[in-house]
């Protein structure tokens, strides 16, 4: 039976690759099987089966089944998961999984969790997830891929993102739970304003941290000494859509990667900033260097801006003592290992951490670099 491009159809999973782990999904990320009709219902009713990309005409959105009985609440990177675990794939058009969707529910309450990333996001989203009330998602990158497609003016195609995006919440969300976590990659937050639209019981936090150990952090993960790289041409297209500051290099200037480092941050914080005075559901900013110096009273700040039926836990979630990431690509002690004894000592010099200020004084000026945010959650620093 044949199966055509306005059809749901089911995908037998012949090979899957991602050479580079940390990079966004895309429909490249497995090689497929032929089409097989398939009943949008039969795909929708399964809890094991997940948004996981828009296929590369943008035209439908591409669920991953996974095996039953899989603890996806406790996986630091939920697409990584997904591609490592998954078992058959369901290819259904856009307009029929917003249609479909229509008659799921929102959820109660639903946090979403925006960053600058290297700033504590999975731990946060690890000690929620200890919470017998709460359900967490980590990073589904539905949203991810979505935002790196860069602004959307044109009202039509803006609802029906919105629209994409509320019927991606929902099913992330079947399960009933007081309070629904999920984090996001940092660049999702340029589509802030469309994620979550319509939704009363959406509730955004902003996590950030100090931008030279961000840009440490990051330097050691791509592992390349920053004083000897200039970023191709090929590397800032690459680049740009997950940091929308980082200049274009069209006329010959050279963009060093400190300037890569300064737009990786400096992007997701004029974001928050644009963003937080629409309210929106946004209930604050909150400093890594805060959550780590008070972490009870930063959790209990939170859960009282979620305004959820949730407990506060009478002892400390254990993911505070702990790598919220062991086991992945960003495990603490693979990325140590990973980076040269030379890197390790550049990025914890001054010299390091002068370059990233220039950068971010030259590439955004009007940025608070050194003052708290907004709205800041809690204080436990003054």
């Amino acid at each position: 039976m044949s199966v055509s491009s306005g059809d749901v159809s089911v995908h037998a999973i012949l090979d899957r690759s991602r050479p580079q782990p940390l990079r966004v999904v895309s429909a490249q990320d497995f090689h497929l099987g032929p089409a097989e009709a398939a009943d949008i219902a039969e795909a929708l009713a399964n809890p094991s089966c997940l948004p996981y990309c828009v296929d590369s005409e943008f035209a439908a959105m591409l669920l991953v089944e996974m095996p039953e009985g899989v603890d996806i609440e406790n996986a630091p990177f939920l697409y990584a998961e997904q591609h490592r675990l998954a078992r058959r794939v369901f290819r259904v058009p856009l307009d029929m999984l917003t249609r479909y969707c229509l008659a799921l529910p929102d959820p109660e309450r639903l946090l979403l969790i925006h960053s600058t990333g290297r700033c504590g996001s999975t731990l946060l989203t690890a000690a929620l997830a200890e919470l017998p009330e709460v359900r967490t998602l980590s990073e589904p990158d539905v949203f991810t891929q979505g935002a790196m497609t860069g602004p959307v003016h044109e009202q039509r195609t803006r609802a029906t993102l919105a629209g994409v995006y509320r019927a991606c919440l929902r099913l992330l969300c079947r399960a009933s739970a007081p309070l629904h976590v999920i984090k996001l990659r940092s660049v999702a937050i340029e589509h802030a304003d469309m994620i979550g639209a319509g939704m009363s019981g959406i509730r955004r936090l902003f996590l950030y941290r100090d931008a030279v150990a961000v840009a440490a952090s990051t330097a050691r993960i791509l592992g390349r000494d920053p004083d000897d790289w200039i970023l191709t041409a090929q590397e800032l297209r690459s680049w740009r859509p997950l940091a929308p500051l980082l200049p274009c290099g069209d006329e010959g200037a050279s963009v060093d990667a400190y300037t890569l480092y300064a737009a990786l941050w400096a992007g997701p914080v004029a974001a928050f900033l644009r963003a937080s005075a629409t309210q929106n559901g946004w209930i604050g900013s909150l400093r890594y260097e805060d959550l780590c110096e008070d972490p009870p009273g930063a959790l209990r700040a939170l859960l009282l801006r979620c305004d959820a039926a949730v407990r506060f836990p009478t002892d400390l979630p254990t993911a505070f003592n702990r790598d919220a990431q062991r086991g992945s690509m960003l495990d603490r002690e693979r990325v140590e290992a990973s980076a040269s004894e030379r890197l390790r000592a550049r990025v914890s010099g001054p010299a390091f951490a002068a370059a990233v200020v220039t950068a971010l004084r030259r590439l955004a000026p009007d940025l608070p670099i050194d003052a708290p945010l907004p709205d800041r959650l809690c204080a436990a620093a003054d």
